[in-house]
């Protein structure tokens, strides 16, 4: 005879064994399951907090990396408008 959790899960031919004591070891292995489905959870709700906290970093990320390739369009368009404005100044006599 082991313990009510391994002798609820025993399959019981001619051992004496209570209805009480299976119906315990039951209760403890259901017990066991929850704690267990908790302790995922837990571990499923820090990846969660982790995968947020690096999807807004990532995105804040993006939107600097965007407003810096706005800007240099602008200082690209400023450039080419100052050299167009020097070709044209000495192609003048």
């Amino acid at each position: 005879m082991g313990t009510f959790r391994e002798n609820s899960r025993t399959a019981y031919t001619e051992e004496k064994v209570t209805h009480d004591g299976i119906r315990t070891g039951s209760l403890q292995r259901i017990a066991d399951a929850c704690e267990l489905m908790a302790k995922d959870r837990a571990q499923l709700e820090k990846d969660l907090a982790f995968y947020k906290q690096t999807c807004r970093s990532q995105r804040d990320r993006i939107n600097e990396l965007l407003s810096e390739i706005k800007g240099l369009k602008i200082s690209k368009s400023r450039f080419k408008n100052q050299i167009e404005a020097l070709k044209n100044k000495g192609a003048q006599p």
